[in-house]
């Protein structure tokens, strides 16, 4: 899922989180002239802003590395009740059941409001 590998350069970048879709989708990183990278980001774009992928917007990635590995950063919206594919906060993808989905720590509850 290179939903998570945007969100990592976001942080990069701009020192601090995405906040929602659009501060997501309007953030050109400095790959995006590489052919295919803006075709590849406007498909991640209307994947989020379809409601098929669930990204928990405003976690800092930077902010403890240590937990990284083990929160949700995103997943598709079916995880919750048929497990799937998550990507994790360092980056990595993972398949887990439902089950495994429902005991998981996520990224929203680092957020601070």
């Amino acid at each position: 899922m290179s939903i998570a590998m945007q969100y990592h350069q976001y942080v990069s970048e701009v020192k601090s989180p995405p906040v929602d879709i659009e501060s997501l989708a309007n953030f050109r990183d400095p790959y995006s002239s590489l052919p295919g990278n803006k075709d590849t980001s406007d498909a991640k774009t209307a994947a989020l802003a379809s409601g098929e992928y669930v990204v928990h917007w405003g976690y800092d990635v930077s902010a403890d590395l240590s937990r990284n590995a083990s929160v949700v950063l995103a997943y598709h919206r079916k995880v919750p009740t048929e497990g799937g594919f998550v990507a994790y906060a360092d980056g990595s993808v993972g398949r887990i059941t439902k089950e495994q989905f429902a005991g998981a720590k996520q990224a929203s509850e680092f957020v601070s409001e």
